[in-house]
């Protein structure tokens, strides 16, 4: 259903119930539009309704209550990103930490939490959640398709308070790729609020530090599970994406051990699906094996914190020289290949 025709149908709904429709209702209606369908009681009398227009229109389900002194249209469907705003709305401020960063699609975000940040101290009310700040800078608002967020680099900061840092570390690499973010943006807010000991400070300047100046951005979250898996293991740090020459030209392992001649291969159907992207990841591994290369594949099922994940580590140790390949194949079934040794 299209707002023009909800608006229509209000409309006849009024008349249906011997309501007069104000040309206030009409502004209401049209500024409610890029509100996802959601108003305040102030937007409602500056539109040029008074208090007993609005109670007779609450009473007769025009309006649908929110939250207090914040109302949707009866024919709006109700959605979370209304919820968010109507959150806003009441409290007089920006939809912050998971709201801010489910509204913006991160990786790592849960969806479905009304949380905002506001400067006024509220009584709470059921379904919302609220973090007081004495002041927002303005560099750290912004708007997301008509509702106040939290800027970017504010948010995965405030993020690290309610979610894990391998959470916000995906949402941190994600902003990067849909350039919701740059690094000087994120090291600039380090430098801002680094001390402040506000929360998830800590979390936030663990990921900005472990980004040097030149790092490249990686292409999927599944190579950010593997880098985070690669240091609880307390393995060497891989290179990503180094340039490998080989007789089809110049090919770019996920992350390799140029030395060892070892590669990591991330094998994400998101990011390599199709039938084309398949092929060329099969012939890429040929020529990597046919030079000498060891070439190891990790999926999201590979990262399971268990033998899988444990099998992975031998595996790379066993690429490294840092245990003997027999010793890797401790714990694998007869019938059960070496997890990213298969031959392509």
């Amino acid at each position: 259903m299209t707002f023009a025709t909800t608006l229509l149908e209000e409309v006849s709904f009024y008349r249906w119930m011997s309501i007069d429709a104000k040309p206030g209702d009409i502004d209401l209606f049209r500024s409610a539009e890029p509100q996802h369908g959601a108003f305040s009681r102030a937007q409602a009398v500056a539109a040029g309704l008074s208090p007993g227009q609005i109670r007779r229109r609450v009473a007769s389900g025009v309006f649908v209550v929110c939250l207090p002194n914040v109302y949707r249209l009866r024919g709006v469907p109700e959605t979370w990103q209304q919820k968010v705003m109507a959150g806003t709305l009441w409290s007089g401020g920006w939809a912050s930490h998971r709201s801010a960063g489910g509204l913006r699609g991160w990786d790592g975000v849960p969806k479905g939490f009304v949380e905002v940040t506001t400067t006024k101290n509220l009584r709470p009310v059921r379904g919302v959640i609220v973090h007081r700040t004495k002041y927002l800078p303005e560099q750290d608002r912004e708007e997301w398709r008509g509702i106040p967020v939290t800027g970017s680099a504010r948010t995965l900061l405030d993020l690290g308070a309610v979610l894990s840092c391998d959470e916000v570390e995906l949402a941190f690499e994600d902003a990067l790729r849909r350039h919701d973010l740059t690094m000087p943006r994120a090291r600039w807010q380090l430098t801002q609020e680094g001390e402040s000991g506000r929360g998830g400070t800590g979390c936030f300047r663990q990921i900005v530090e472990a980004r040097p100046p030149g790092y490249r951005v990686k292409r999927s979250p599944l190579e950010i599970k593997v880098l985070r898996s690669i240091r609880r293991a307390g393995l060497p740090e891989p290179v990503y994406e180094h340039p490998v020459m080989t007789p089809d030209g110049m090919k770019r392992p996920d992350f390799s051990y140029p030395s060892s001649l070892a590669a990591i291969e991330c094998e994400s159907y998101t990011y390599h699906g199709g039938r084309l992207v398949w092929l060329g990841d099969i012939e890429r591994y040929k020529l990597l094996r046919r030079l000498g290369w060891t070439v190891i594949q990790v999926t999201e099922e590979t990262l399971d914190g268990g033998d899988k994940e444990a099998l992975f580590h031998a595996d790379v140790r066993a690429a490294l020289g840092l245990i003997s390949l027999g010793a890797a194949e401790l714990g694998r079934t007869t019938e059960e290949p070496a997890d990213g040794l298969l031959d392509v």
